[in-house]
């Protein structure tokens, strides 16, 4: 009889262990939808941004695009 309580006692943990692994799986899932719901507005703000500090968008005549970086953007050595 003590066995019996004991595989049940091992089978209640083993379900506990199941459903955290699927409740982290599931707040994972959760996290990587929240960033892409915010994707668009950091977007916006970095685009705001990159115009805001003097970035330029040029065209060439080939149709090539060139981004010209704010002065304050460029990497310092």
């Amino acid at each position: 009889m003590a066995t019996f309580f004991l595989a049940l006692f091992f089978l209640f943990l083993l379900s506990l262990c199941i459903s955290l692994l699927i409740s982290v799986i599931g707040m994972a899932f959760g996290l990587v939808g929240l960033a892409f719901k915010l994707l668009p507005a950091v977007a916006v703000i970095l685009v705001g941004l990159f115009f805001a500090q003097g970035g330029h968008v040029r065209r060439g005549e080939n149709g090539n695009v060139t981004l010209e970086l704010p002065s304050s953007w460029r990497r310092r050595r």
